[in-house]
């Protein structure tokens, strides 16, 4: 059997038809509103779409193809950024400063070595500096034995001193303390003789809570004097020279920044400039 096909039915192509005729009246209806635009003819004569007050549809396609008629990328503003200031004062590079060494005793004359060592990993140019801050610190230890030795300290915190593993101790350093073992005078005991405490076993954070006790109580006495003789605050410029040399070598970030801030707070404030030849000033 042959099939047959069914030719498509004129009903429907007459809709077709007419679909298609409306579509290009509304476009042509579209074109001569927008022609009849002064501004538009005039773009349009000069781009030579309109020539005698007719549309040329077939100029279009060159017009896009002209480069100046090519949108170009919008370029985003690039703002520099304000160029972050160099932060003041003596600075060495990083891996260098994990290699100073820490006695956990605070006694750098017995790791003579040690020092050696790392003053010899230092660039030419900052072992005299770098020579100096050692012989503030390794005279450190003596210098707080002898405030201990006048005058005896008690921690703030109800709790007792803190030691290095963790657990308080209850009671108060001695005048007698020395180089060797801190001599602990114990509360709530029977025993009254002296405990005594390698240096070693304190932590640091009680260290430096007895390093700032001692420079506290200069500030306090001098606090409210009109009138301060040049030798005082010499002492007191020493007391924070030590504590904020002790912070920056065992980077101790947050007492550095403190100790910085109580500085700037001092008459000996405009000797800053001593400070940053040891240590790179913390920002607020």
């Amino acid at each position: 059997m042959k099939s047959s096909k069914k030719a498509p039915s004129q009903g429907s192509s007459f809709w077709l038809l007419a679909y298609s005729l409306s579509i290009l009246l509304a476009l042509c209806l579209a074109a001569v509103l927008l022609v009849r635009d002064g501004r538009v003819q005039h773009k349009l004569h000069q781009a030579g779409i309109l020539k005698n007050g007719k549309l040329n549809l077939y100029k279009t396609s060159d017009i896009l193809q002209d480069d100046q008629y090519r949108q170009e990328p919008v370029l985003e503003a690039k703002t520099e950024e304000a160029a972050t200031p160099p932060v003041p004062g003596f600075t060495l590079p990083p891996h260098i400063l994990l290699m100073r060494p820490r006695p956990q005793d605070y006694d750098f004359k017995a790791m003579r070595e040690q020092v050696q060592a790392y003053m010899e990993l230092l660039p030419p140019e900052s072992r005299d500096t770098e020579k100096e801050r050692i012989r503030y610190l390794g005279s450190y230890k003596e210098y707080l034995i002898s405030k201990m030795q006048k005058i005896a300290y008690a921690p703030e915190d109800e709790r007792g001193l803190l030691l290095a593993n963790g657990r308080r101790l209850q009671g108060s350093i001695t005048m007698f303390s020395n180089a060797q073992n801190l001599k602990i005078r114990l509360k709530n005991t029977r025993n009254p003789g002296l405990m005594e405490l390698a240096w070693s076993e304190l932590s640091q954070e009680e260290f430096f809570k007895i390093a700032h006790f001692y420079v506290q109580r200069q500030v306090d006495d001098l606090s409210g004097s009109k009138r301060v003789a040049a030798a005082r605050l010499d002492e007191l410029f020493d007391e924070y020279l030590y504590l904020i040399l002790l912070a920056d070598w065992y980077q101790k970030d947050e007492l550095l920044k403190q100790y910085c801030q109580e500085f700037d707070d001092l008459p000996v404030a405009k000797q800053k400039d001593r400070l940053l030849a040891y240590i790179q000033w913390p920002k607020p």
